[in-house]
């Protein structure tokens, strides 16, 4: 799981750390979601689910896709409260926060950074969250002992 939460927050990193989201999230500017948060920009297999939230835990914007490419609200709506307020724990020094996340939507692997600019400068301007669907084939790999199910 840890290889797994470290591959996702690696590229959390990428979308966290940008001038034009720091940006996107002052102005809001409709071309910059459509172009680049909207859910048919995502590589679906990577991660279903990304949410903006400013710095008082407020969503600014969310998508998330079906494993078929489709749009997903229901996932969104559906976890939306439960992530606005969730503390996650730190990944590691120089790493966001992350976790698997058990919910009745969906089982989520989740991974959190602050919103900053593109050389990991601030103020944060809230923080990004990218979260990956994970299915039953995904527990097999734990031991017997941690019966998640």
């Amino acid at each position: 799981m840890q290889r797994e939460l470290t591959s996702l927050d690696t590229i959390l990193w990428d979308w966290a750390s940008w001038d034009d989201m720091y940006a996107f999230v002052q102005d809001r500017d409709q071309s910059f979601f459509d172009a680049n948060l909207d859910y048919k920009s995502f590589d679906f297999e990577i991660f279903q689910l990304l949410v903006l939230f400013d710095n008082e835990g407020e969503v600014i914007a969310g998508s998330a896709i079906d494993a078929a490419g489709s749009r997903d609200d229901a996932l969104l709506e559906g976890v939306l409260q439960t992530l606005k307020d969730l503390p996650l724990p730190s990944l590691g020094k120089g790493r966001g926060a992350g976790g698997l996340i058990l919910l009745p939507q969906a089982n989520l692997l989740v991974a959190r950074r602050p919103i900053l600019t593109s050389d990991d400068s601030g103020p944060a301007r809230g923080s990004l969250l990218l979260a990956r669907v994970v299915d039953d084939a995904f527990f097999r790999d734990f031991p017997s002992s941690w019966n998640f199910r």
